[in-house]
């Protein structure tokens, strides 16, 4: 089968963990061991922005259904809520036990939901 490979973005110096599409498709987030995230202009085909705060791999990534913000969690045992407008962390909130491997908000934007390697889903209140 042939495969349609369209285009490459580069930039993280280190191995991608997570991607996600805005709601829009317009930008596309990407989560890497270089503890950053990237925010990609997708038909401009640049970076727009490097979100930085975590101090280990951010191994999760993901839109809010607005588009108006991120949240990504990390290996540092943090889950950290940016706002994409203003291109800034806006909460962050630590894991009690062990690190976080995936995080969503809700479509509402008032909670996020987070799975931990000790094997529980976590619900927090962020509005």
């Amino acid at each position: 089968q042939k495969q349609l490979h369209l285009y490459t973005f580069e930039g993280h110096t280190d191995c991608v963990r997570s991607v996600a599409f805005s709601p829009d498709s317009q930008y596309l987030a990407s989560a890497s061991e270089d503890s950053t995230i990237r925010l990609w202009d997708i038909q401009q085909r640049k970076c727009l922005f490097i979100f930085q705060g975590h101090h280990d791999w951010v191994r999760s990534v993901s839109f809010s259904s607005t588009g108006q913000f991120l949240v990504s969690g990390g290996r540092d045992s943090t889950i950290r809520l940016w706002d994409v407008q203003q291109r800034k962390c806006l909460h962050v909130l630590t894991e009690n036990t062990k690190r976080g491997w995936s995080v969503v908000i809700s479509p509402e934007n008032q909670k996020l939901v987070s799975g931990t390697e000790d094997s529980i889903i976590r619900f927090w209140d962020i509005k």
